[in-house]
């Protein structure tokens, strides 16, 4: 062709003008051609640039796919890890940060209260009240759950469905791989592995599930809507597995029961897999559990606790129950020899992630029960399980990176394994760093950390941090090396070619430099593409913000938690007035407190005026008041007013008053109800949600409280006064206080008989004709002294208390008391110290023959006591005693004086044991 060419171009030639001679020559040879013509002279000028030479498709897809291609993939690699580097340094450091649960956050963040419990606080003995009947709501269903803890829906998955899905998982069972076994409670003859969609029947069951309305409606009314997916498993039990001990799921320190607002609440659901009876060991509940937070549950559940069998001790298959994870619970004991083994099926759940300023984590303590694979799916993904849940897509939802369009974002593997690692949760320990090898089967060994250098970071602090920081750093040093080694293998196979066709080096490398531009200016591009993409997400901008995550109550001075009242510790029999929830993202758990036992009580006595209150006249209305408010005081109950860091003050008579008002007042007209929930809502959201630490959120916060209360005075017509030290008692009352300076509610007549309710008129019969009947005048019925619920349950901030250290008691005077329980005691010797409600008690008078032991001095920086016995207690406070080593008299300051344990008594049911001198 080269031939033909030249001479179509002297045909050419010989009609035009004559061209200059060249002053440069070279050869043009043609393989094909037997004979190649005489050199052409050609003119070139010195300026001029040689173009690339020129290859044909062949050798542009050899190019391609032998150099462009595998230097696109080194540099995309590389950029993809220099991308994580970012969000790393960027963003997940920020979000690992927010999710570390702090002694600081503990102590600000607190919503309830450290509750200890007892017998008396499981809600029901009854298994029918957790049935949730077929005309039931989910309104219904979720009450049913905040009472009791456990809802029961039964009917939900066909049993062929159910059926499939337990034939595959009793027979892999029997197989199973240490790896894949899970850690139980009594394991032996019990058998629990993760599972994923791929297994039969699966997909069936899930679709069964998302689809029931009535267990989709009771889900959503506890967690929200389209709630997420945080375990999928299955627990087999076979013939002789014994009873667990009773337990519960999420440990109260970690989970909404205590920090509303940095936990989301979690459910189990269960799923029965085939008829079961009490012999084969029904799940066994302890109902009222789910707000404890200590004291003997265990020997309370096993004397209150039952299975949750039907009327006839059965569950049927396909049958469901919820149960709150921190519900206190055990597997029953399979005592049938003749029946199947116990196959459940059971998935876990929380609140969605919001979208804006999410500060709820996981609860800790779960076992976080399910592959990697299966994160980041939600309630309605089941409604398609078979379409939504399976593979590839399972992989990019787990991950974050893509999910179907009309879906909702769960929680993704990535967020879970911070949340679990940021505070040492199951899988993720400081210890656990020694199985860090991540995807160690897709990974090649080469790109991983050694050995040794995973176990330098078992139980340094953060130490999942920083293996994660060291993986990336190994990555991008290793990537870099192949990066640039890539370029130089780039040019240089070029410069080679060149060499070995003989062609001219310069446009030759020129072009290997300008393509290998090309390929990094794309690969470049797609990466800032990324990172702004990124960086636009809400979840970005938050964590930027530190809005993610992290604590919420940085602002709680602003918002109206300053209270003058003593602080006290409540009790189950107190009206509990909280100001941290109203916000509608915390879903049921915006109305826990409605549920705490004194609030239940006060609730019904609100509901049995409420109908009718709006249309009383005024005298009527005060009375009503007075009933539902001397009701619960008459019951042992007190009103309690949340504070800053979430302590709770008594409120006077005053204040408990006019909250009984605004209660009423919101029950029985649903205007002003809605007007009430509504200002409470939007003053949450300024507090709680996007706009929180805003200049906007503080000035709303006055203004929405005065809003308000402007409300609220227009409609009962009047105003509570400065808050009062003291707790609720009647106007005419004023405090008393008892010898040792212990507030005490004392009316001014004893006790002459059984309180009644205080609303009955007194009618004034006619006699007559028409009626025999004659007027006896109702005898006074007495005032009463409303009694403690159990010893030092009444104890408050100011009381004089003896602590118990190691053998011994110390007086000192309370100065605070925490929602924790803490009591920070200031004794006489002028030390201090923190101690629980179990390590104090009222101050035991001193008295004549009393056994104590006096401070003599000190050796070698240790206190040095003498035994001595009490012989006078003085007017002035002095105490003369008697030394039994020396036996003789002197005079002392009670901050001298010790008392030794001797006798054992509980101080509270439920507690351990504390002992009186």
């Amino acid at each position: 062709m080269r031939g033909v060419e030249e001479e179509k171009k002297c045909d050419d030639m010989s009609h035009t003008e004559p061209e200059p001679q060249p002053k440069a020559t070279f050869a043009a040879k043609d393989d094909d051609e037997t004979s190649s013509p005489p050199p052409v002279e050609v003119t070139t000028t010195s300026s001029s640039v040689k173009a690339e030479p020129k290859i044909g498709p062949v050798g542009h897809g050899v190019r391609f796919f032998l150099l462009d291609l595998p230097l696109f993939v080194v540099l995309s690699i590389y950029a993809a890890v220099q991308l994580a580097e970012y969000a790393k340094e960027e963003l997940f450091a920020s979000q690992y940060e927010g999710l570390i649960w702090s002694s600081a956050r503990k102590v600000d963040e607190i919503t309830y209260y450290t509750r200890i419990c007892d017998t008396n606080d499981i809600s029901t003995s009854d298994p029918s009240e957790m049935f949730l009947p077929a005309n039931g709501t989910g309104a219904d269903g979720a009450d049913i759950m905040m009472k009791h803890g456990f809802t029961v829906v039964p009917g939900v998955v066909k049993p062929e469905n159910a059926a499939k899905l337990r034939t595959y998982v009793d027979n892999y069972s029997k197989n199973l791989s240490a790896e894949e076994a899970i850690w139980l409670v009594k394991g032996k003859n019990r058998y629990s592995f993760n599972l994923g969609t791929e297994a039969p029947g699966m997909n069936e069951v899930l679709e069964d599930l998302g689809n029931h309305k009535q267990l989709t409606d009771t889900v959503e009314a506890i967690l929200g809507p389209d709630p997420a997916m945080i375990e999928m498993t299955v627990i087999t039990a076979a013939y002789g597995a014994e009873d667990q001990w009773y337990h519960d799921d999420a440990v109260p320190e970690g989970s909404p029961s205590r920090y509303a607002h940095a936990f989301s609440p979690a459910l189990s659901l269960f799923v029965t897999l085939q008829d079961l009876t009490t012999e084969m060991g029904i799940t066994s509940a302890c109902p009222g559990t789910h707000y404890c937070a200590g004291g003997d549950l265990v020997g309370a559940c096993n004397e209150k606790g039952f299975q949750l069998a039907d009327e006839n001790g059965e569950l049927k298959s396909g049958d469901t129950f919820l149960f709150n994870m921190n519900s206190w619970h055990r597997g029953a004991a399979h005592t049938d020899p003749n029946g199947h083994d116990r196959v459940m099926l059971i998935l876990s759940w929380i609140p969605k992630p919001k979208l804006e300023a999410e500060s709820r984590q996981m609860v800790h303590g779960i076992t976080y029960a399910m592959r990697w694979d299966m994160w980041g799916f939600t309630w309605n993904d089941m409604k398609h399980a078979s379409t939504v849940m399976v593979r590839p897509w399972n992989y990019l939802r787990a991950l974050g990176l893509y999910k179907p369009k009309g879906t909702s974002w769960g929680l993704d593997f990535i967020t879970s394994a911070s949340m679990r690692a940021a505070n040492g949760n199951n899988g993720y320990g400081g210890d656990d760093v020694k199985q860090a090898i991540i995807f160690e089967d897709f990974v090649p060994e080469y790109f991983q950390l050694s050995d040794d250098e995973v176990a330098e970071l078992a139980g340094v602090t953060n130490g999942w941090f920083w293996y994660c920081n060291d993986q990336i750093a190994l990555l991008l040093k290793i990537l870099k090396k192949f990066t640039f080694t890539g370029f130089a293998a780039y040019i240089a196979t070029f410069t080679l070619l060149g060499i070995v066709s003989r062609q001219s080096l310069a446009p030759t490398v020129l072009g290997s430099v300008r393509r290998m531009a090309l390929i990094c200016a794309v690969v470049g591009g797609i990466m800032l593409m990324c990172r702004r993409s990124i960086d636009s997400t809400q979840w970005a901008k938050d964590l930027k913000a530190r809005r993610r995550f992290f604590g919420v109550m940085d602002n709680q001075h602003f918002f109206d938690e300053n209270k003058d009242g003593l602080h006290a510790l409540p009790n189950r029999e107190d009206v509990l007035i909280e100001n941290r929830y109203g916000y509608k993202d915390l879903a049921s758990y915006n109305d826990a407190i409605d549920y705490h036992y004194g609030n239940q009580r006060f609730r019904k006595y609100v509901d049995a005026v409420a109908p009718s209150y709006a249309n009383y006249p005024e005298a009527l209305k005060a009375a009503s008041v007075k009933y539902v408010t001397e009701s619960i005081i008459a019951e042992s109950g007190r009103f309690l007013e949340q504070g800053l860091k979430g302590r709770w003050h008594l409120t006077d008579m005053e204040t408990s008053t006019y909250f009984v008002k605004k209660v009423l007042a919101g029950k029985s007209n649903g205007l002003f109800g809605m007007i009430l929930k509504e200002t409470r809502h939007l003053k949450s959201v300024m507090r709680y949600g996007m706009y929180r630490n805003t200049d906007l959120a503080f000035l709303s916060a006055p203004f929405l409280e005065d809003l308000t209360t402007k409300f609220l005075n227009a409609y009962i017509g009047d105003k509570p006064a400065a808050s009062k030290s003291g707790f609720a008692r009647p106007p005419s009352m004023k405090p008393m206080y008892s010898e040792d300076g212990t507030t005490v509610l004392r009316w001014k007549h004893p006790v002459v008989e059984e309180p009644k309710p205080l609303l009955q008129a007194s009618r004034k019969v006619s006699s007559g004709p028409e009626s025999p009947a004659k007027h006896v005048p109702r005898k006074s019925r007495g005032k009463f002294v409303p009694k403690e619920p159990h010893k030092g349950a009444w104890i408050v901030q100011g009381d004089m208390v003896e602590a118990k250290i190691n053998t011994n008691w110390y007086v000192g005077k309370i100065i605070d008391i925490s929602a924790h329980g803490n009591h920070k005691i200031n004794f006489l010797d002028g030390d201090s110290g923190y101690y629980d409600e179990y390590q104090i008690r009222r101050p035991v008078p001193w008295a004549r023959g009393q056994s104590v032991e006096v401070l003599v001095g000190e050796k070698d920086g240790a206190e040095v006591h003498e035994k001595a016995v009490i012989v006078d207690v003085e007017e002035n406070g002095d105490i003369e005693i008697k030394s039994l080593t020396t036996m003789q008299n002197s005079k002392v300051n009670p901050s001298k004086l010790r008392r030794q344990v001797t006798t054992q008594v509980p101080v509270k049911p439920g507690h351990s044991y504390s002992t009186y001198g």
